[in-house]
């Protein structure tokens, strides 16, 4: 035989029951008697009709919104997406208590001292950048150490972050549930009248659900892409097949960047199968084609094929890991252990000097001062000083 493909007379792709009690599109076609069968694969559900019958199911497919890609960040605040919250308010009092102790040990170790350098030098620590002052004993030296170990794997998790920014843009949080659509204030288009059953029917308790199919506008147009509309003017969303938004959304890439996002809570999901007039001669011998199709994988080979240039375009843009606690805690850890170095240096020089003061050893300037009468020399080599005139065996 030959088969003659016709399209619905009323433009309607896939019909619905009318208000008067008529049937639309594919559906008005298969209950007139004006066509046999539908090869636009429908959705199993009711269709308010007794004079029509499906297929045996070949696949499963959800009914999503789709909604406008979400804008790029600006790239001045990719420098603080680097790390989250709590990592940067750790940073942060990290370098306060790093000055802290670096006060201490020189209060203890110096008469005087510019404090306003001393904070200076903990902060170009903490960019990494040269010292107006080199550390001379032992317990600074391992407190600057520490600092520096810590600052070199944060500063170098820092500018991998800014890297992927200028490789992966950073997008504003997207619409990623039906409670999100609803806050955003969003109509709802289609052109398919009958999917406003998807917000009447299902879970009808539901207030989100409730407000969703107030938002739900039918466009009678059907030379409106639903799509371009929503990729370009931003101001609706839409509710399609999750197969067939997908396969669309490579057509929907504009300067590397995804235009459309599919709304990750889809409403509801159905079974799909072919339309055919009720008591059809041919659905038996469909039904034995649909079941070779769907044991060989054709089927499946065609939504993988065709989908996944799309899937990878989207995931690149789509991922951006901010840092956590947990990627660069061993920082803290290497801040610590310097710290604890630092202590244990500290208290040995502390106990050293004590007991030069106590014993006058041979290298004490002030002791041979005062055994050779040179009063000169016991003001100028005191144990502390203005200076860093500490003379120990520890000094570099």
């Amino acid at each position: 035989f030959t088969p003659i493909i016709t399209e619905p007379s009323d433009g309607n792709r896939y019909g619905w029951r009318s208000p008067d009690g008529n049937f639309t599109g594919m559906l008005g076609e298969l209950i007139n008697s004006r066509a046999e069968m539908g090869f636009n694969s429908i959705f199993i559900k009711n269709y308010h009709t007794t004079d029509i019958a499906f297929t045996t199911a070949f696949d499963v497919d959800d009914v999503c919104l789709v909604v406008p890609k979400s804008d790029l960040k600006p790239e001045w605040q990719g420098i603080f997406l680097a790390f989250d919250e709590t990592t940067w308010l750790l940073i942060v009092l990290t370098y306060f208590v790093c000055v802290i102790v670096w006060y201490y040990i020189k209060s203890v170790i110096y008469d005087s001292f510019d404090h306003a350098l001393l904070v200076l030098n903990v902060f170009q620590a903490f960019i990494l950048a040269p010292l107006h002052q080199v550390p001379k004993y032992y317990s600074e030296k391992m407190i600057f150490l520490s600092i520096l170990l810590f600052t070199l794997v944060i500063s170098n998790s820092f500018q991998g972050s800014l890297v992927r920014l200028l490789t992966h843009p950073i997008y504003e949080p997207d619409i990623n549930s039906l409670a999100d659509l609803d806050e955003s204030g969003l109509p709802i288009r289609s052109t398919a009248n009958n999917l406003r059953e998807t917000f009447e029917t299902y879970d009808n308790g539901n207030a989100i659900y409730r407000n969703l199919f107030n938002k739900f506008v039918f466009t009678p147009d059907k030379s409106e892409n639903i799509l371009t509309r929503i990729s370009y003017r931003r101001d609706a969303a839409g509710i399609v097949r999750k197969n067939i938004a997908t396969q669309a959304m490579k057509n929907y890439i504009k300067d590397d960047k995804v235009l459309l996002h599919i709304v990750p809570e889809c409403p509801i999901s159905y079974n799909l199968a072919l339309m055919f007039k009720k008591q059809s001669l041919y659905i038996h011998v469909i039904n034995d084609i649909i079941l070779l199709l769907v044991q060989s994988g054709i089927l499946n080979s065609y939504y993988i094929t065709n989908t996944s240039s799309i899937i990878h375009v989207y995931n690149q843009h789509k991922h951006h890991q901010i840092f956590t606690i947990n990627n660069v805690y061993i920082a803290f850890i290497i801040l610590m252990l310097g710290y604890t170095l630092a202590l244990m240096v500290f208290l040995f020089e502390y106990c050293c000097v004590h007991i030069s003061n106590r014993r006058c050893p041979m290298y004490c300037t002030t002791c041979n001062a005062l055994e050779t009468g040179d009063t000169k020399a016991t003001n100028k080599d005191s144990l502390k000083s203005k200076d860093d005139n500490l003379y120990l065996p520890f000094i570099l």
